[in-house]
């Protein structure tokens, strides 16, 4: 049986003002994949943009599942720095065990590896290079590993452009 290609992980960012005691814009950068092949009884199409689940299939990355990357920033100052910025799980619906154990086990890899990332390269001093350390930590192999929704059908066949850690950095991260 030969062996299951590589998953094409992926991270999709976002960011929303939002209000507590003053404005201020929250980023989100949550984990993907895109289909690489039709599998057996997948309903999805190859090329979808795709969520880690801890089921249907999704074994060997189930401990990417609801992990996300957290930052925020003032909402009055154009010019303010992102802050805060953590890797954590986000928003699981369903947790067993089972599920924990996989969580635990999958967050001490990707730790140690963001730990000889910031041996080699130093600690990430912005929000730019904490995402680019945890696509490497996580296995994102593509040139271009993240992504961010638009409305229109972009060129690739999907909802999402795709960009490289120099887009992220000085297009995207200072408009959101």
């Amino acid at each position: 049986m030969p062996a299951k290609p590589k998953r094409d992980l992926r991270i999709i960012v976002n960011a929303e003002t939002r209000s507590y005691d003053s404005d201020y814009v929250s980023f989100t950068g949550r984990i993907c994949y895109i289909q690489q092949e039709q599998e057996y009884a997948s309903s999805h199409a190859v090329g979808s943009v795709l969520n880690p689940q801890r089921a249907w299939g999704d074994y060997d990355i189930a401990h990417l599942a609801d992990l996300a990357i957290t930052a925020q920033r003032d909402a009055r100052d154009e010019d303010s720095k992102w802050y805060g910025f953590e890797l954590s799980y986000r928003e699981p619906h369903r947790v067993t065990l089972r599920d924990m154990e996989t969580m635990v086990k999958g967050l001490r890899v990707i730790d140690r590896r963001m730990q000889k990332l910031a041996q080699q390269y130093g600690s990430p001093a912005d929000l730019a290079t904490f995402c680019v350390h945890v696509a490497s930590a996580i296995g994102c192999t593509d040139s271009r590993p993240f992504g961010q929704y638009h409305r229109e059908m972009q060129c690739n066949g999907t909802n999402y452009r795709w960009a490289d850690a120099d887009t992220l950095r000085h297009y995207w991260l200072p408009k959101m």
